[in-house]
């Protein structure tokens, strides 16, 4: 009898554990999340590093996009905090009809943008939303990012006074109102050095 139920408790073992190891064992499997994949995708910040820096009354923001990925031209937004936006300029992204929305404009190069401001308040921020995907067919959740803005004045404009930002993710329960400013014209920026 006992005998027979170590052989059934072998039998069962083995069964039940062939699909886990069939599933998460084999590492020289072509899974999607294995790490010689090469679907295997890479953290947003990776995918769509951005950088910004405020010179005056401006704001300089650019995506350097990695090579297979692209950012959706009308994912990117851009709001003000106790500050208020002036047009925002920025070219044009590249016709691409994609599986999850259909026609749309996308950015496979970096892109640069241009935001000015007017009108600041103390604890001025720079709400910035951006999304893309990965052409291989993973597409990231839409990602927010807040700029706080130093003081200036529109005399500011005039002088070379740089002030690099820090970035940061915004929390995820933002209530904060805000001016929402979708980009349309198509100029890239001048981007001066630091």
């Amino acid at each position: 009898m006992t005998r027979i139920f170590t052989h059934l408790l072998l039998l069962s073992l083995f069964t039940f554990s062939l699909p886990s190891w069939a599933l998460f064992g084999d590492s020289s499997s072509n899974s999607a999340f294995a790490p010689s994949s090469p679907n295997t995708f890479v953290p947003v910040d990776e995918a769509f590093p951005m950088n910004a820096y405020q010179q005056g009354d401006r704001v300089f923001i650019d995506w350097q996009v990695k090579q297979d990925y692209y950012l959706y031209q009308q994912r990117l937004s851009f709001s003000g905090e106790n500050v208020t936006l002036g047009d925002i300029t920025m070219e044009d992204g590249e016709p691409y009809n994609d599986e999850f929305f259909g026609d749309v404009n996308i950015y496979t190069q970096p892109l640069f943008v241009e935001v000015p401001l007017t009108a600041y308040q103390d604890g001025a921020r720079l709400i910035v939303q951006y999304q893309g995907c990965a052409k291989a067919g993973f597409c990231y959740p839409p990602e927010t990012r807040i700029i706080d803005i130093t003081p200036f004045s529109f005399d500011a404009a005039q002088e070379v006074q740089t002030t690099s930002q820090s970035i940061a993710p915004a929390p995820q329960n933002s209530n904060a109102q805000s001016k929402q400013s979708t980009p349309e014209s198509v100029q890239p920026p001048h981007l001066m050095a630091t």
